[in-house]
């Protein structure tokens, strides 16, 4: 059996997918199956597949469309590999991804999920030398948690998977989730499971105007605010309002969100802090790294406050100073804090 599975759904995806393929059959590890699920596809996409002989290749063509959610779920079923690796069909995994993948899965027996930095390209395939997914550190297990509570820190093509954890706890996509299936189903691994990103880059990303983030962006906001909603009111043992997760979201500065909200949302900021560091077990690294995020994520609602209340933007942060460690408070939020004083844009 094979060591890895490879996993990618294509829907109309002709334009990249040769690029994208030979990516995968050009690794350094050569030791996987590559489980391709067309779904549906109405363009050129299965005559770019016929052209391909190589044995790795295991085609599964759906009959009409299902989405994204239930073609991986297809192919997660039929995977054999100890390891699934995630790919999207416009993207290029660099030739050592694998390798490096699972050299560090194997010394990490207690990591069941791992993603890795990247870098960006454009419709051209023009790269974008400075640009990353994420600062060079890597990203612990304790710390993804915590940003898991706020919105998805992982890229979801540079990913590889213990299918025996998958399969143990059940976890699949969720149909019901149009688009943000993997922040869904990381916020659900993540009650029983262990997350690392490493920070060498393995992927490259195209960013285009025909990908889900540009033609689909509000119901991806919308089914991000889903997950986070749940896992919050989950973490937290108490119901979280739509509004609030909004507020917290900053993406709807909607006249219907009113203070009330912007102080329900710091005071889920403050509770999940506390509750946080009170039930979790982190280095003295992981430590700086989680208040350095709770001080941006109050920041930035105190700014956004602004719009309603200058007072309330102030009482915000002075109720942040209050009540969170020292620990929380860098130069960066400083910084953020006289502007929203002044009532400056950022």
């Amino acid at each position: 059996m094979p060591r890895v599975s490879v996993l990618m759904s294509v829907y109309n995806g002709e334009r990249y997918l040769r690029e994208a393929v030979d990516s995968i059959l050009n690794q350094t590890f050569t030791d996987f199956e590559f489980i391709i699920v067309d779904d549906g596809s109405t363009d050129g996409t299965a005559q770019i597949l016929d052209s391909y002989s190589d044995p790795r290749i295991v085609r599964i063509n759906n009959e009409k469309n299902l989405g994204l959610a239930a073609s991986l779920n297809i192919g997660i079923d039929r995977a054999q590999g100890e390891y699934i690796a995630r790919m999207d069909a416009d993207d290029v995994s660099l030739p050592h991804r694998f390798e490096t993948q699972v050299k560090y899965m194997g010394n990490h027996p207690e990591i069941d999920f791992l993603g890795t930095n990247l870098r960006y390209m454009d419709e051209n395939s023009i790269l974008s030398e400075k640009r990353l997914y994420f600062e060079s550190s890597p990203l612990s297990s304790t710390y993804l948690k915590w940003r898991l509570l706020w919105g998805n820190p992982l890229a979801h093509p540079t990913m590889l998977m213990r299918r025996s954890t998958l399969n143990h706890y059940s976890l699949r996509y969720d149909p019901q989730f149009s688009s943000a299936q993997d922040y869904d189903l990381w916020t659900r691994a993540a009650r029983v499971c262990n997350f690392v990103a490493i920070s060498e880059v393995c992927l490259v990303r195209r960013k285009h105007t025909s990908s889900i983030a540009s033609t689909r962006n509000y119901e991806q906001r919308t089914m991000v605010y889903k997950s986070m909603g749940n896992q919050l009111s989950w973490f937290l043992g108490f119901p979280i309002s739509p509004r609030v997760i909004s507020t917290l979201g900053n993406a709807f500065r909607s006249i219907y969100i009113d203070q009330t909200d912007y102080r329900m949302a710091a005071y889920v900021i403050f509770a999940a802090h506390r509750k946080f560091l009170d039930t979790a077990t982190f280095t003295s690294n992981e430590y700086r790294l989680i208040c350095n995020h709770t001080a941006k994520l109050l920041s930035t609602l105190s700014i956004n406050a602004r719009n309603k209340s200058r007072y309330l933007a102030v009482y915000i942060l002075s109720v942040s100073m209050l009540l969170l460690s020292k620990a929380c408070f860098n130069g960066d939020f400083a910084k953020l804090m006289l502007k929203t004083l002044a009532h400056r844009k950022v």
